[in-house]
C-alpha cells in the first residue's frame, strides 16, 4: 500500500438541495474528462474495463457535479434538488 489516504465527506441539505462534498489528497485536479467513455454500459459491463463507471453511476443518480481543486485537494461536489 503506497500510504494512507484520508477522503473527506460533507453532507448539506436544505428544503431544496442537498450537496454532498468529497476531496482527497491529490498531486494534480482530478480530470474526469480523462476518463474513458461509453456510450452503453452493458458493453462496458462485458468487457469489464476499469475506470469511469462511477462516474457514470453518479452521473445518473444526481442533477449537478462539480470539480474543484483546493490547497492540494481534489474536490467533487454532488448537487440534487430536492422537491
Amino acid at each position: 500500500m503506497a500510504g494512507d489516504l484520508f477522503c473527506r465527506c460533507e453532507i448539506k441539505i436544505d428544503l431544496h438541495v442537498a450537496i454532498c462534498e468529497i476531496s482527497w489528497p491529490s498531486a494534480e485536479p482530478f480530470r474526469p474528462d480523462t476518463l474513458p467513455e461509453f456510450n452503453d454500459i452493458r458493453q462496458r459491463l462485458e468487457s469489464r474495463q476499469p475506470g469511469g463507471l462511477g462516474i457514470f453511476l453518479i452521473h445518473t443518480l444526481v442533477d449537478e457535479i462539480e470539480y474543484d481543486y483546493e490547497n492540494g485537494r481534489s474536490v467533487m461536489r454532488m448537487i440534487k434538488k430536492l422537491g
